[in-house]
């Protein structure tokens, strides 16, 4: 045989088997790769114990009309943010650090309280959850609003700053267990100091559920100067709230499961600027300046019909 017929069997021989040693290694990387990403999430030890937050009074009058939040939605949608924390949202310490979640949150867990429903403060922990205890009055005195469990966003040494949820956040995923006389109310709250109606979403029991920002309002038909605000550009905490003065009864809230969530969107009317089914038009949505109520008028006799006269 021809010397250089030779030469080259010998270097296809050597040549197949680190071909194929190459390819098998490349492939081992690429599995032990994608388990280190999935394995990874969720992880990491609580932080210290500091100072905990204090709530301020948010006084919630009245019954509204508002319904339930949305389901939870389907994972893997585009553009949501993954949530790639190293801090357990719930955990003893009652404290999240911005640097040990993807959304920068930071600032303490309390449970704040009325004095007669509940004399209840401080961090709410409680066997891997947050609740609160407490006894509703139910006598329609405003002063007894209840009992409730709050988060401060942003605490800056201690003190509460707005947090900048504008494309980062739209939401929270929450499971409410427990018991209550009065439906609980998911507050979005707009000022530091917790004062007023603040913008909410009736909580529901015993389902995990998103509570989007774009669907907290103050209900149209409350006696309230803020009736019909919804969350714009503040945002200072989340508050889960029992009510105590519209029935009596015993309370027993927590919080099971909580993780911020963030799905691009806004609030849009769903028919249109002028004529939609909140019975609202927003000076945003309309170049006019307009912004109001749309309500129903009668004199008692030919009619007696009021408020929102949405239908259909």
């Amino acid at each position: 045989m021809d010397s250089s017929v030779k030469v080259w069997s010998r270097r296809v021989s050597l040549e197949l088997p680190r071909r194929g040693l190459a390819a098998w290694l490349l492939m081992a990387a690429v599995a032990c790769s994608s388990k280190g990403t999935s394995d990874g999430n969720n992880g990491g030890a609580t932080s210290n114990v500091g100072q905990a937050g204090t709530a301020g009074l948010t006084a919630q009058g009245g019954s509204g009309g508002l319904g339930t939040a949305g389901s939870v939605g389907t994972a893997g949608n585009a553009g949501a943010i993954v949530n790639m924390n190293t801090e357990p949202f719930i955990n003893s310490a009652g404290k999240l650090t911005a640097t040990r979640n993807t959304f920068g949150m930071q600032g303490y867990w309390y449970a704040y309280a009325d004095g007669v429903t509940s004399t209840q403060d401080g961090n709410p922990y409680r066997d891997g959850m947050y609740c609160v205890k407490g006894t509703a009055p139910g006598d329609g005195i405003g002063d007894h609003w209840g009992v409730g469990i709050g988060l401060d966003l942003n605490s800056v040494n201690g003190v509460k700053m707005p947090y900048p949820f504008q494309g980062k956040l739209s939401g929270f995923r929450m499971k409410l267990v427990g018991s209550t006389p009065t439906p609980v109310r998911v507050n979005f709250v707009t000022k530091a100091d917790s004062s007023g109606v603040a913008p909410f979403i009736v909580g529901t029991f015993g389902q995990s559920v998103v509570y989007k920002i774009a669907d907290a309002q103050v209900p149209l038909d409350w006696g309230v100067a803020n009736a019909g605000e919804r969350v714009t550009d503040s945002l200072y905490s989340l508050q889960v709230l029992a009510p105590g003065s519209e029935a009596a009864g015993p309370i027993d809230l927590c919080i099971a499961e909580f993780e911020p969530v963030y799905e691009p969107g806004g609030v849009t009317p769903v028919d249109g600027p002028y004529l939609n089914s909140d019975g609202f038009i927003r000076v945003e949505n309309n170049p006019f300046g307009i912004q109001g109520p749309v309500f129903a008028i009668g004199d008692g006799v030919s009619t007696q019909q009021s408020g929102n006269p949405y239908k259909d």
